[in-house]
């Protein structure tokens, strides 16, 4: 039996599998990337009071919120500033309606137009915060909202401190680790990035880190929120000093070290999406395809694209993908009947930029199946018949033997080499646990790429069940990544 496999990546998660193209070796990273929003100046934010029939001690309680938290990235950006900290002067109104002195505004809202656990957003132009303060829940495999629940004030506080970190031009802080990611958002220690893109089991644990901080300081560099500002960088406040005690030798201070800032990029020229409304029914699988290009002027050989795919649950996957060298990239998106329903959201980012821009977005819905008389046939008929009943039965007792999980931990490991994994699969198809299509696709390569280990790995420690690992492995077979004679 000859197998070969052209390079793709399988990430799979309870509820989706993403296969991408031209993975780089498998390591946890961490990406924090910019958009490509700058602030034009010394910004005005502007909280609207919310016009709903919501109680005004309750309207004037969430605004002091979100202004202790404009307040709290005002001070922690000049606790940082040795220099002039006038350069990170902040202002910020609590006003009843948007007004023209409005920098950025925000909003409450109860919740978002379309179905999905949004708890915050940025938007520009022109800049908005929108804070949706509906408790969110899942039902079943759809999210709803409880409209006699309002969230916390940590909460509320968690998200306002977010948006605040989009508006500066930061972008998520993710990890290319499942097991990261889900650590950030439940473990008892604080995120390290406020920007992670979940709110935290216990919100109260969100706050800035000096992460943020250096982060925002490397967007705007040494002339602050002034960097891409048509305005006049203002002096250091001058402060009197006492009349200082004659010294023998005075010691000269360092010239502080100029930081240019980053200016904004667009590195993708286009992203699509093949499907915007995908159906899911029993025993099926829907696949999409997410493909784009990047610019000729900002294609580096070596630099892989990151794809972040935002679920309607809050939860997230991430993975890298190498461009071609015409700057093409793809991924494709496998759903099932088990898949979250709503709406989903793909980003991209290459060497630190994101341009939102070009997101796209898509939705889960139900396929609304007709009865069909030619199948409830055929199913009546094989429960009448003893031997296909049985052989059916048969057929489902076959389980993966503990080997094959061990040689896929090994092989993950590097104890074993490509061969001994390819002959654990090869047992899978000769058991007929994994079904082989009669025309696989035909196209391959000659070696095992170096991505698989991680989706192996993923298996072997129980993070997917048998049946994905399966079903994954079918449908390389089918598409030609695995090629059978």
């Amino acid at each position: 039996m000859n197998k070969t496999m052209r390079s793709r990546i399988i990430i799979a998660a309870v509820f989706v599998i993403i296969i991408s193209t031209n993975m780089q070796p498998v390591f946890a990273e961490i990406f924090f990337p910019t958009t490509n929003f700058r602030l034009q100046g010394p910004p005005t934010y502007c909280i609207v009071l919310p016009e709903e029939s919501i109680s005004e001690q309750q309207k004037m309680q969430w605004a002091n919120l979100v202004e202790s938290t404009i307040l709290d990235w005002e001070e922690k950006l000049k606790e940082k500033e040795s220099v002039n900290d006038v350069l990170w002067d902040i202002n910020v109104e609590i006003v009843s309606e948007e007004s023209e002195n409005c920098g950025i505004s925000i909003y409450f809202k109860d919740k978002p137009d379309l179905s999905g656990t949004i708890a915050g957003f940025f938007t520009w132009p022109p800049g908005s915060i929108t804070i949706y303060y509906l408790q969110l829940e899942l039902c079943g495999l759809f999210t709803c909202y409880d409209d006699d629940t309002f969230i916390s004030d940590d909460t509320i506080s968690a998200i306002a401190l977010h948006e605040l970190g989009h508006s500066f031009g930061l972008d998520h802080y993710v990890s290319d680790s499942i097991d990261a990611n889900s650590k950030w958002q439940t473990s008892n220690n604080t995120p390290p990035s406020i920007m992670i893109p979940t709110i935290h089991n216990n919100p109260n644990l969100q706050e800035i880190t000096d992460i943020d901080i250096n982060k925002v300081r490397e967007i705007y560099g040494s002339d602050g929120f002034y960097a891409f500002s048509s305005l006049s960088i203002p002096e250091p406040t001058q402060i009197p000093e006492p009349t200082p005690i004659p010294e023998p030798t005075p010691i000269p201070e360092p010239t502080p070290e100029i930081i240019a800032p980053i200016i904004p990029d667009r590195p993708f020229t286009s992203m699509n999406i093949s499907e915007k409304i995908i159906e899911v029914q029993n025993q099926q699988q829907k696949i999409i395809k997410v493909s784009g290009t990047i610019s000729d002027d900002k294609l580096l050989r070596g630099h892989p694209v990151i794809i972040t795919v935002y679920n309607p649950d809050q939860s997230i996957q991430i993975l890298k993908t190498s461009p071609t060298n015409n700057g093409f990239f793809e991924t494709l998106l496998i759903f099932d009947k088990n898949s979250i329903r709503g709406n989903y959201q793909v980003s991209a980012s290459y060497i630190e930029h994101v341009d939102k821009s070009k997101d796209v977005y898509f939705e889960i819905v139900d396929k609304i199946e007709t009865p069909n008389h030619n199948e409830d046939k055929t199913e009546s008929i094989i429960e009448s018949n003893p031997t296909a009943s049985n052989q059916v039965q048969k057929e489902s007792d076959n389980q993966i033997p503990q080997w094959v999980k061990n040689n896929a931990r090994w092989w993950s490991e590097n104890s074993i080499d490509d061969e001994t994994f390819i002959g654990a699969i090869e047992f899978l198809v000769s058991k007929k646990i994994i079904n082989v299509s009669e025309n696989p696709g035909s196209q391959s390569i000659q070696e095992i790429p170096d991505w698989v280990k991680t989706y192996a790995r993923w298996w072997s420690e129980n993070n997917i069940d048998d049946e994905t690992f399966v079903g994954a492995i079918e449908f390389l077979i089918k598409i030609g990544i695995i090629k059978i004679n």
